[in-house]
């Protein structure tokens, strides 16, 4: 798991099943975020390498990403959160 920080962000009030769910898609965003600007660097600097892009394991961990991404901007609303690569 990653080891960024969990920012609710404007979110209050969570029980603590509500905080674990979303500090796991939390989670998950950042590490298919960081991967991917791994392999987005790499194939910048040689397009010919081969690897790809992070494959989602299930429709579960999409879900998760998609929601990890949402808090992101909840959280840092302008920052730019927009997927890399097929994430």
């Amino acid at each position: 798991m990653s080891g960024a920080c969990f920012s609710l962000g404007p979110l209050r009030g969570l029980s603590f099943g509500d905080y674990k769910t979303k500090k796991a898609a939390w989670n998950v965003f950042e590490d298919v975020y960081k991967y991917n600007a791994q392999v987005s660097t790499i194939i910048g600097l040689n397009p010919t390498a081969s690897i790809s892009y992070y494959r989602f394991a299930d429709s579960i961990e999409i879900q998760q990403y998609r929601q990890g991404q949402s808090l992101h901007s909840l959280a840092y609303p302008k920052s730019n959160w927009d997927s890399i690569g097929t994430g």
